[in-house]
């Protein structure tokens, strides 16, 4: 299994500045971060990428692996969902993935699907 890794960087990318460290994070890095997202809370991808970052000491995550990670799993999980797993069942995108969020956009996930999962977090 391929490990996370820290890159200073020696200039300004991801949200970050020359001199900080960028997480650049596994998928696993990724599905272990989603369950701590508290239920029925919607979460920026710029706060979930700090999330991620915190607990390997980092400033912040690699936004195009931590995208690549999050599309991997939403496309999962929405296969699940469809199989007939339970929400509950499944690692919660929604928490990050909204309707407005660029990730969205290179889903087949219909807008109207996503907000059904948010709105029905607060239970699981």
């Amino acid at each position: 299994m391929e490990d996370a890794t820290i890159h200073i960087l020696d200039r300004a990318k991801c949200g970050l500045v020359a001199g900080q460290r960028m997480l650049i994070p596994t998928l696993a890095d990724i599905e272990a971060a989603l369950p701590r997202l508290s239920l029925g809370a919607v979460t920026s991808e710029k706060a979930f990428r700090a999330l991620v970052a915190e607990p390997f000491g980092a400033d912040g995550c690699c936004t195009f692996a931590t995208n690549k990670a999050l599309r991997a799993i939403t496309e999962g999980a929405c296969a699940q969902l469809a199989a007939g797993v339970s929400e509950g069942d499944v690692l919660p995108f929604w928490r990050v993935i909204t309707s407005r969020s660029t990730i969205a956009t290179r889903l087949s996930l219909d807008a109207v699907t996503l907000r059904q999962l948010i709105a029905n977090d607060v239970g699981y």
